[in-house]
């Protein structure tokens, strides 16, 4: 005899259905009475949809071509800088002119790598490239200062060299470093800019 957990009647282990409170065999307490080694089946394990993995794969794939697509920054050549000394624009006598591809360096005179850069890169870039066609232009652009700093750095840097007196260029083509390096290919595309830059300075040098 057992006990029926719900109600207490002392019940046959052989019956199926408690006397007192009618308990059948498919409730947890009943089978607990008449099978006392009786536990619970296991739940089954939970599978993962392959799906979720599949749609996850495809967003990816659908961001990365999103971004090889994003075209790529335009050089805002239309912003006519001042060539320092010349009384000139810099669409009548820029160094980028009739080059496939132009470096252009923005430097400001409060800027200690500015300095570096004006006395060691910039003098060996014109040394070795010189005004050769079938090498990079190099156009030098001074600005984010008041006039007479642009003008004595723009002295230190030599001919050629532009003036961005209204930071008019600066704010075109947003920059946020200094000293900032573009490589403009003739279609006046920016293909590299910041660290890739001088990356690209140091493989063509």
């Amino acid at each position: 005899m057992q006990a029926c957990p719900d109600c207490g009647v002392l019940n046959d282990v052989t019956r199926s259905v408690c006397r007192g409170c009618g308990a059948t065999s498919t409730t947890r307490g009943y089978e607990a009475m008449v099978r006392p080694d009786w536990a619970p089946p296991p739940e089954p394990p939970r599978r993962r949809s392959p799906y979720n993995w599949g749609v996850g794969l495809v967003v990816l794939v659908v961001v990365v071509g999103v971004c090889q697509l994003k075209p790529p920054r335009r050089y805002p050549s239309e912003v006519l800088v001042e060539r320092f000394g010349a009384g000139e624009k810099a669409g009548s006598a820029d160094p980028c002119l009739s080059r496939s591809t132009c470096v252009v360096m923005y430097v400001t005179p409060w800027c200690g790598a500015c300095q570096v850069h004006v006395g060691t890169t910039l003098p060996r870039l014109r040394a070795k490239w010189g005004a050769s066609p079938d090498r990079p232009g190099l156009k030098v652009v001074v600005g984010n200062s008041d006039d007479g700093k642009l003008d004595e750095l723009a002295r230190r840097v030599g001919d050629p060299v532009f003036v961005d007196r209204n930071d008019r260029l600066l704010r075109a083509l947003a920059v946020r470093r200094f000293p900032s390096f573009y490589v403009v290919d003739q279609r006046q595309r920016i293909t590299h800019e910041g660290d890739d830059a001088v990356e690209w300075l140091e493989r063509h040098e």
